[in-house]
């Protein structure tokens, strides 16, 4: 449980090539990756950019899923999974974007901006 609790904090510092190292002395030299352990290095290493949490908590944004789940909850069951409800893909759809505008309280610019701007003559 330490070792996880340091990698951790090497994660949460943005050192990912520290991590990386971390996790690839597990495995003996020449021997192939085990599936998970090459799973985790490739997950790390294609989301490097994306995995920047120091600076993105210094700067105050949120790092984790728990808003996105959040705000899913609020936004697609709270409207789609009512009793009795059935959608077609295009309608859930069409439905989620007007919702979407509608929580995020953009929606007189949006409408205003659907309104068509006679072209002076």
């Amino acid at each position: 449980m330490a070792w996880v609790e340091r990698q951790k904090s090497l994660l949460w510092a943005s050192q990912l090539r520290a991590l990386l190292h971390e996790i690839r002395r597990l495995c003996p030299r020449g021997q192939p990756l085990a599936a998970e352990v090459w799973s985790a290095v490739s997950y790390i290493f294609n989301n490097r950019r994306r995995m920047d949490y120091a600076r993105y908590r210094q700067e105050g944004y949120p790092v984790g899923s728990g808003s996105t789940e959040s705000a899913c909850k609020v936004v697609v069951q709270g409207r789609m999974k009512q009793a009795g409800m059935r959608w077609s893909r295009e309608g859930a759809q069409a439905m989620l974007a007007l919702r979407s505008v509608l929580l995020s309280e953009r929606w007189d610019a949006v409408w205003l901006s659907l309104i068509p701007v006679p072209k002076p003559t």
